[in-house]
C-alpha cells in the first residue's frame, strides 16, 4: 500500500507514513534516516524529528534536514515540550517546519508566539501527554486554549494513545472540560488538524465532507 493512495483495504480511513529519527540515537542514525525517508519519498507524506529535546538545539540539524526539504517532504519536529521558548523559535528559524510537535514553550514568549502565527506552523497538543511528562502541572494550566485564542493553528492530538492508555474523545474531553472549549474551539482545532494534515489534498477534502460535518456546523 502506498501511505498517499487513500487509506487501507476495507477501512473508512486515510492514512499517511512519516519517517521519523529520535535525536537520542545521534547524527549517523539521523543522515541514515534521511537516505530512507529520500528512497521511499513516495511512500511517504511527511518527515519527523522527536527524542530528548534539551542539548539538542535545532540548528545543528538543519544540514543534515537540507535533502528532506529539497524534496519536499513536510517536515514537523518535536521542540517545546521541554525546552524554553528558544527551542521552538530556532526551530522554525532554522528548519522551517510545517508543525511542530507539542510546542508548549511557545506560550511562555510573545514574539514565538507572534513568529508561529506569521509562520503559519501547527501546533500539536497533547494535554494529558503533556501533564504525565510534567510539561504541565495539570490539565487547567495548558496553553492549547490561550494560544488559540491569540490565533495559532492549534491542534488536539493523544501523543501515543496505547502508552497514555487514551484516545481522540479523551482528549476533546479534556479540552472541553479542563481546558474550557466551546464547541467552536473544538471545531477550530478539528479543522486546524485536517488542513495541517500530510496527506494529499483531495484525500483531505474527501474525508472532510464524509466524516466532518460537525465542523462546518452542519450537523447538531
Amino acid at each position: 500500500m502506498r501511505a498517499s493512495g487513500g487509506g487501507t483495504a476495507g477501512r473508512d480511513m486515510g492514512i499517511g507514513l512519516v519517517a521519523i529519527f529520535s535525536r537520542d540515537f545521534g547524527m549517523e542514525s539521523a543522515a541514515k534516516t534521511v537516505a530512507f525517508a529520500l528512497r521511499h519519498r513516495d511512500d511517504l507524506v511527511g518527515f519527523d524529528v522527536a527524542g530528548t529535546e534539551i542539548g539538542y538545539t535545532p540548528g545543528i540539524y538543519a544540514e543534515v534536514l537540507a535533502p528532506v526539504r529539497e524534496a519536499g517532504l513536510p517536515l514537523t519536529v518535536h521542540y517545546g515540550e521541554s525546552g524554553g521558548p528558544e527551542y521552538p523559535k530556532e526551530a522554525i528559524e532554522a528548519l522551517g517546519p510545517a508543525r511542530l510537535g507539542h510546542g508548549l514553550s511557545v506560550a511562555r514568549d510573545p514574539a514565538v508566539i507572534e513568529l508561529v502565527i506569521r509562520r503559519g506552523v501547527t501546533l500539536e497538543m497533547c494535554p494529558t501527554s503533556n501533564v504525565l511528562t510534567w510539561g504541565v502541572a495539570r490539565p487547567e494550566d495548558h496553553p492549547a486554549g490561550r494560544l488559540l485564542a491569540a490565533g495559532v493553528k492549534v491542534t488536539i492530538n493523544t501523543d501515543d494513545p496505547g502508552l497514555m492508555g487514551i484516545d481522540l474523545t479523551h482528549e476533546l474531553e479534556v479540552a472541553r472540560d479542563a481546558l474550557g472549549f466551546t464547541i467552536d474551539d473544538l471545531r477550530a482545532v478539528t479543522s486546524n488538524a485536517i488542513e495541517a494534515s500530510f496527506v494529499a489534498d483531495e484525500l483531505k477534502a474527501n474525508l472532510r465532507a464524509r466524516h466532518f460535518g460537525w465542523v462546518e456546523g452542519s450537523i447538531a
